[in-house]
């Protein structure tokens, strides 16, 4: 069904409600006189004590490599302040292994986060 909007020169498509649950919407919400399309399925807010999901979390290795997104982990700092404080030397340089692959040492990231307790 298409009407014309207020609008001069333009058309305005309205959706009936038959039209948006054929189309998708609404899936979950139980019509009068309907069956529901999909079930309702409840999560648990919190993993399950015996699923790998509920592991504490990982604590800073001792030694090896660090991608950027678990640099940041540890580290309360954003994407671009890490960049930024790279470039202004105030932050471990990373090593480059790879053209796409930049990771840092977890010795540089432990000895700067002790640096930042005993600097205040």
């Amino acid at each position: 069904m298409v009407q014309q909007s207020s609008v001069p020169g333009r058309l305005a498509r309205f959706l009936t409600e038959r039209r948006r649950r054929r189309a998708g919407h609404d899936l979950c919400r139980l019509h009068a006189d309907e069956r529901p399309i999909m079930p309702r399925v409840s999560v648990p807010a919190t993993p399950l004590a015996d699923s790998p999901a509920a592991t504490p979390s990982a604590a800073l290795p001792d030694t090896g490599f660090l991608r950027q997104p678990q640099v940041l982990s540890f580290v309360p700092i954003s994407k671009s302040t890490l960049w930024r404080r790279v470039h202004a030397r105030t932050f471990p340089e990373p090593v480059k292994l790879s053209e796409r692959v930049t990771v840092w040492r977890a010795e540089d990231i432990r000895r700067w986060i002790e640096q930042q307790g005993v600097a205040s």
